[in-house]
């Protein structure tokens, strides 16, 4: 006899629809990904999918949601930190993540890019969560200099832009393979020598 699974909370459900849903777009194309598809991962019907969410782009959007807020959580121990070298660790450590499309967020920032140019709705949110991302970094960015391990004169806003540029570009290097394998340390090299006091 079979033993049954043990049922999950709503909570966890929903969080483990959401990274599994992740994954699936993450290695994919939100276009060329199926619900079919990311329902088999889960391990539900496809009408059980649609009961949570009612379209494949509004699974996207809370993917998105889901993988920002996750990234904002570990990053958030920073903004908790008074210890300059610490704080600097961590920072870089999810930023490399980012860069290195080890995170899925980064390859939703990539796929948004070649959405937004064929779907409206796309376009508007990832428009609002860039500048939700950009608001966040450039908040990190000034607790850093307050913490005196970014320099003074840097302007937070447009360094807040690069990093988000910077990470995308790495992203995508990554995705397509071989871009920037030897780079982005580099880059890192220099964004830290140019960043720090």
């Amino acid at each position: 006899m079979t033993q049954a699974r043990p049922k999950l909370s709503a909570e966890a459900r929903r969080r483990h629809v959401l990274e599994t849903a992740s994954r699936v777009f993450a290695e994919g194309t939100f276009r060329g990904t199926t619900t079919a598809e990311i329902s088999r991962a889960v391990g539900c019907s496809e009408p059980i999918l649609y009961r949570h969410f009612p379209s494949k782009r509004d699974l996207y959007f809370a993917c998105i949601d889901h993988a920002w807020r996750e990234l904002q959580e570990r990053i958030d121990t920073v903004l908790e930190t008074r210890d300059p070298d610490e704080a600097l660790e961590l920072l870089q450590r999810d930023l490399d993540a980012l860069a290195r499309g080890k995170a899925v967020l980064s390859h939703f920032w990539v796929q948004g890019l070649t959405e937004a140019s064929e779907d409206l709705e796309i376009r508007r949110f990832i428009r609002r969560h860039l500048k939700d991302v950009h608001a966040y970094l450039t908040r990190l960015l000034r607790h850093g200099q307050e913490l005196g391990i970014i320099h003074p004169e840097r302007d937070a806003e447009v360094e807040a832009w690069i990093t988000i540029g910077t990470v995308t570009f790495g992203a995508m290097g990554e995705r397509l393979g071989g871009l920037m394998d030897d780079v982005l340390p580099r880059i890192r090299e220099q964004r830290r020598a140019w960043m720090t006091p």
